[in-house]
């Protein structure tokens, strides 16, 4: 099996992509696991669940709940505004493009978690009920703020790297595995159907490797690695934001808060940087 390597210039704009992808999915993969756990311990519903909203609306609206059916309603509405937000704060560009940058976007809900986190200081029992939800302003906010991160990291053709809910990425996984897999014990069966004599079972160390190189590149290594990465850095946000939730309330949105203005301002200097290079070499033409 041959392989062929793109060019250096090439390979080191892939590795960039990829190692910037993986960086930020996995950053904002923790703090999104983070901020949707608190925000179903602090109001009883999750934040980042599209299909979630939609589902908890239409069970509130099947038992006469009507205005806590409109507020679920409204949450999946937010989800939406906060993604079309990033896709204008972008200008229409992916994360893909060389010159994007995605400050603006988290650097604005960066500003969101702080106003949910010091608003709430004064209340104890903010849970949506049937028969309370006078504070579903922060639930929105909340979820306006999710769908602001997870346009984040849109790829061309519409594809995405998810950072606010995992069912797409679990699938993802899943299908990747069951893809090489299956490529696999064909490729193994193939070149066991063809022996014919014994000297050729001498290369079965040479079909193993063929082999394994055929799961490599039917699974998508790269792209398999990323979406564990992104799992997994989800469940650790959410388990330290139920912790922290228990313990010292809205406060620990403080946490992604605090890296959401780290990334912005990374991307800033990086952007400006990139901008002077650029103007360096122009003069010098």
């Amino acid at each position: 099996m041959n392989f062929h390597f793109p060019s250096t210039g090439t390979t080191k704009a892939i590795i960039f992509s990829f190692s910037r992808k993986l960086g930020l999915g996995s950053i904002l993969a923790f703090v999104a696991g983070l901020v949707n756990s608190v925000g179903f311990l602090g109001f009883g519903q999750f934040v980042s669940h599209v299909s979630g909203h939609a589902t908890f609306a239409a069970v509130a609206y099947s038992k006469h709940y009507y205005l806590l059916a409109l507020t679920s309603f409204s949450a999946l509405f937010f989800f939406i505004l906060g993604a079309s937000l990033t896709a204008l704060l972008m200008k229409g560009k992916t994360i893909e493009d060389v010159n994007v940058s995605v400050s603006l976007p988290l650097f604005l809900e960066a500003i969101l978690l702080t106003y949910v986190t010091f608003g709430t200081i004064y209340y104890s029992d903010l849970q949506l009920t049937y028969d309370s939800y006078g504070h579903a302003n922060y639930y929105f906010v909340l979820s306006f703020a999710m769908g602001l991160q997870n346009a984040v990291l849109r790829k061309k053709q519409g594809a995405h790297v998810r950072t606010t809910h995992m069912t797409g990425t679990a699938t993802d996984i899943g299908v990747a595995l069951g893809s090489a897999l299956v490529w696999g014990i064909r490729s193994l069966y193939e070149h066991i159907r063809l022996w014919k004599n014994k000297e050729d079972m001498l290369h079965a160390g040479i079909v193993l490797v063929d082999s394994i190189k055929v799961v490599y590149t039917k699974s998508r290594v790269e792209r398999l690695f990323l979406h564990v990465i992104t799992l997994v850095s989800f469940g650790v946000g959410a388990v330290l934001g139920t912790f922290g939730f228990l313990n010292y309330h809205f406060i620990i949105l403080i946490l992604p808060i605090v890296i959401l203005f780290i990334i912005s301002t990374f991307e800033v200097v990086n952007r400006r940087r990139k901008i002077q290079i650029e103007m360096n070499k122009n003069e010098r033409k």
